[in-house]
């Protein structure tokens, strides 16, 4: 792997090395500080650590080979637009991978689970986008987007703990995977797996995108967070919410229509395997999908192949 001037990562154990020149990494641990100023592999057997909010700016390309694990340090850094450790796709990026995955990890770089990072983002140029004081403009340099997989484990960070010194501590909760402003031809990620995000699983906002599966277990809010979107699934989608069921406000569904409606559908063909609460204010067309009940708490559940239709979950009102 070859690493960029000037920049500071590991070798060996607890070894920091600045490096004025392109160099061969002789070590396993890879820690990534800076923002990326060339096109990189990231190889399998190396262990990187993402120390801060770490960008793949437009024209850059980053591959990352197959089997390779990539951690986000938890806890509060020094705030760049956002105040913990992520990676960052920017418009006019590229990614080219298979399966890779990305954790949490402590700021040794040991795995932790707990969810308190920025988690990763993906942002292109099919529409103008904004959350979370990240934006994203329409412009005429799209990014593009191609893995198999990626799993997500333990990313985005919960809400702050009120205490009795603030009563409404400042900050918010961040998602573990989000995708803005990415329209069809910019995405070719086939399959996305998050679990245990801090706030929703998988948040997309003003995008069009498809996917050939997601699964989706147990983040601490909303399993699928559509806004403004357009989700297309394929051939699986599986989301299981029962952990935590105490926690208030926490759907299946979540589509929110802030600059346009938002539409989920699934494939006839496409499997489907959910349990939850539903989400409210949704429409549902589907010959397969039971209608949810109209307690808008009781759980939602099913299994099985949509045999005779595709299926679609939308709103054109706020949820």
């Amino acid at each position: 792997m070859q690493l960029s001037h000037f920049r500071l990562f590991t070798i060996g154990i607890g070894i920091l090395v600045f490096v004025s020149q392109p160099v061969t990494a002789i070590s396993k641990s890879v820690t990534l500080w800076d923002d990326f100023i060339e096109d990189t592999t990231l190889r399998k057997g190396y262990t990187y650590l993402v120390a801060g909010v770490v960008h793949v700016p437009a024209g850059i390309k980053l591959t990352v080979e197959d089997g390779v694990t990539i951690y986000l340090k938890n806890g509060k850094i020094k705030p760049r637009v956002l105040d913990r450790a992520a990676l960052i796709f920017d418009p006019g990026s590229v990614l080219e991978a298979k399966s890779f995955t990305v954790k949490a990890a402590e700021a040794d770089g040991q795995p932790e689970k707990k969810s308190d990072n920025g988690g990763i983002w993906f942002l292109g140029s099919f529409r103008d986008a904004s959350k979370d004081e990240v934006t994203v403009k329409s412009s005429s340099e799209p990014s593009s987007f191609s893995a198999e997989e990626i799993r997500v484990s333990h990313l985005g960070k919960l809400d702050p703990t009120p205490s009795p010194q603030s009563l409404n501590p400042r900050g918010d909760d961040l998602d573990a995977l989000s995708v803005m402003g990415i329209g069809p031809k910019e995405w070719k990620i086939k399959k996305v797996i998050s679990d245990f995000s801090g706030d929703d699983g998988i948040d997309l906002t003003n995008s069009s995108i498809e996917l050939e599966e997601i699964q989706i277990f147990s983040p601490f809010e909303d399993g699928l967070n559509v806004s403004s979107s357009r989700l297309r699934i394929s051939k699986k989608l599986a989301v299981n919410m029962t952990k935590n069921l105490t926690v208030q406000d926490r759907d299946l569904f979540d589509l929110e229509v802030d600059d346009g409606p938002s539409y989920v559908t699934l494939a006839k063909g496409c499997k489907a395997d959910i349990l939850g609460v539903f989400g409210d204010e949704l429409k549902l067309r589907s010959s397969d999908l039971p209608k949810p009940k109209e307690d808008p708490k009781s759980l939602y559940h099913f299994q099985g192949f949509l045999k005779r239709s595709p299926a679609t979950i939308w709103s054109r009102t706020e949820d």
